[in-house]
């Protein structure tokens, strides 16, 4: 049931309504977008909804069932806005919409009407020129979800869950922050690095509970080294997510990378994933098919977005092919374990004793 302030239910019953939908869009790396199809732009709960960035919307159907409520919206991707490069990037997957309408000549007084919320599901690229389809999906879509554990040989999480609990990209250390034993963070050691060579490929495990300082000690970067921060004692350990740059490039999905790890090996990073961190292809995460460690060549699943260029910077990490001899070689974390090799297949429960 949807609560309507006063003014906006007056307003409705009027002979006369000035109504206006408005989008607020927010990404996975916590951009917000607003948007309106009226004329001119709008403010609303002190966030400015821009009109020069058209879109067109479906009607918006809502049910008492469980069913999903879809809809579509129609965007003219904008330099300034919705970029087709962002888009074509994946940097838009999954990102967060609420649907609404307001009385476009006071929207503050009359409040919202709350048509949707949801997230982004296809994207159709595009239509015409630049204008692109977006799937929005109900809340009910995650109803449809399969949430339940399944008994498998292969382990069930993903590589870097909180469930696995490999650090694959920990959070960044902060100032005046209480941490505790086993704890680790990434502490950027390198200032004129861009993205993840900021970091030096290394992260920082806690080994002394505490409070770090105010401001940040200079690190000591080689692993197995300690550095007292403030009360606690953090140290250094390889990072399992690497800095690159592109070497030399065959096409979007073949191409050749600078990269520092010792513990590589051939198909080392095969089944991890790629981030492009600078170029056309900026933003855009990809999945490794394949990695020769002589060569340092990539191969990629899926074309990149863009073309990649020598020079485009990059981070990425090693993958897992979920099974628990890797588990306990690669990665030490056969603790953590989540598959059941052990367990009798299908064959061996329905064998009959002879």
């Amino acid at each position: 049931m949807k609560t309507l302030l006063a003014p906006m239910t007056a307003h409705l019953a009027g002979v006369c309504t000035t109504l206006a939908s408005i989008i607020r869009i927010t990404r996975q790396d916590g951009q917000v977008f607003r948007f309106t199809d009226h004329d001119r732009n709008l403010t609303f709960s002190s966030g400015l909804y821009r009109a020069d960035i058209g879109y067109d919307r479906t009607a918006v159907k809502n049910q008492a069932a469980l069913a999903v409520n879809n809809s579509d919206i129609v965007i003219l991707a904008n330099s300034a806005g919705v970029t087709e490069s962002a888009l074509r990037a994946g940097l838009f997957d999954r990102a967060e919409f609420q649907l609404s309408l307001v009385n476009w000549e006071d929207p503050d007084t009359y409040g919202e009407i709350k048509l949707q919320r949801g997230w982004f599901g296809d994207v159709q690229v595009p239509l015409s020129g630049n204008i692109f389809s977006v799937e929005l999906r109900g809340l009910t879509q995650a109803l449809q979800q399969n949430i339940l554990e399944v008994y498998a040989p292969e382990c069930s999480v993903d590589l870097g869950s909180t469930k696995c609990g490999m650090p694959i990209q920990p959070s960044i250390l902060g100032r005046n922050a209480a941490v505790t034993v086993g704890q680790f963070y990434r502490v950027e050691t390198d200032g004129a690095g861009v993205g993840q060579a900021k970091y030096e490929n290394r992260i920082y495990e806690v080994t002394v509970a505490g409070t770090t300082a105010g401001a940040q000690p200079t690190y000591d970067e080689t692993p197995g080294n300690t550095t007292v921060d403030g009360t606690a004692t953090l140290t250094a350990r390889e990072a399992w997510t690497r800095h690159a740059v592109v070497a030399t490039v065959t096409s979007r999905r073949v191409f050749t990378i600078t990269v520092s790890e010792s513990r590589a090996i051939d198909d080392w990073f095969t089944g991890g994933a790629l981030t492009f961190e600078t170029g056309d292809n900026a933003g855009a995460t990809l999945e490794i098919k394949d990695w020769v460690n002589s060569s340092s060549e990539i191969t990629l699943y899926l074309e990149a977005p863009f073309d990649v260029a020598v020079a485009d910077k990059l981070r990425l990490y090693p993958g897992c092919d979920k099974l628990r001899e890797t588990c306990f070689s690669k990665f030490s974390n056969v603790a953590n374990f989540r598959g059941y090799p052990d367990l009798p297949g299908l064959d061996k429960l329905q064998r009959v004793k002879e």
